[in-house]
């Protein structure tokens, strides 16, 4: 009996430990795509979505922007890029004008909750599938794919 209760309160602690491990990583509303773009998905997607593709960037990481590159986002007229790890869609930049980083910041918070965490130079969210940082010095935010990231980090330790 003692040993029984002893194992349930176990599995009570580490249920709970994998709960608050699992959720902490999730913000409300996150997708597995960024303006219709699924993470992970090819070049062939983004030809599809937008005329007038350009590669701006070669290298591992190739950069596009399409239609110029402006778009509006959260209302504030932005410039977008696009970065293709091994041809899947990694992360998008957002680039945009000084004084826009509150109102930005104000609709990443409406609609992925709080910041995961503050640091010095921004606010980074986590999510389970996609990570997003917001950088007003650089008037930069960033969403990327977590798990092709991941992919790239692996790759570049083997180098």
């Amino acid at each position: 009996m003692k040993n029984t209760l002893k194992n349930t309160y176990f599995a009570l602690l580490l249920f709970g430990l994998l709960f608050v491990a699992t959720s902490a990583f999730a913000f409300p509303n996150e997708t597995d795509n960024f303006f219709g773009l699924k993470w992970g998905s090819g070049l062939d997607v983004l030809e599809g979505k937008y005329k007038n593709i350009k590669l701006i960037k070669d290298g591992d990481i190739k950069w596009y922007i399409a239609n110029s590159g402006y778009t509006k986002f959260s209302g504030v007229t932005t410039y977008l890029t696009y970065q293709y790890y091994h041809g899947k869609f990694l992360f998008a930049n957002v680039y945009f004008d000084e004084g826009n980083d509150v109102a930005l910041k104000k609709a990443l918070i409406v609609t992925y909750g709080e910041p995961t965490r503050v640091r010095d130079n921004g606010f980074e969210w986590e999510g389970k599938q996609m990570g997003i940082f917001l950088d007003p010095a650089k008037k930069l935010i960033s969403i990327w794919s977590k798990k092709i990231m991941l992919e790239k980090v692996a790759d570049d330790k083997k180098k």
